[in-house]
């Protein structure tokens, strides 16, 4: 595998970018991929419960629309899920590029 720095210097020149814009895109691309990934998975969670977040699935449990035993591990994973895509949207949103 070609060290990152070689890359980086050769992307660089082929494209006429500067490194550091370059590693900015990547991290921005990489970023806006792992969002995609979270968001499928809470839709997929979603769906299955029928719920539209994790608060929505918890009114339901009080409610008694929906039993805990069976569904308590993917509430959890959709409270977890939902939390790592505020955290991913965050980081988007600081991340700038001139």
């Amino acid at each position: 595998m070609v060290e990152v720095s070689v890359l980086l210097d050769r992307v660089s020149k082929a494209t006429g970018e500067l490194r550091e814009q370059i590693v900015a895109k990547g991290v921005m691309e990489y970023l806006k991929s792992k969002l995609r990934e979270v968001n499928a998975e809470i839709i997929e969670v979603c769906n299955k419960y029928k719920v539209a977040s994790a608060r929505d699935m918890e009114r339901k449990y009080e409610s008694g629309e929906l039993e805990e035993e069976g569904s308590w591990r993917d509430f959890f994973r959709l409270s977890h899920l939902e939390e790592r895509r505020d955290t991913l949207q965050r980081l988007l949103e600081d991340t700038t590029l001139e």
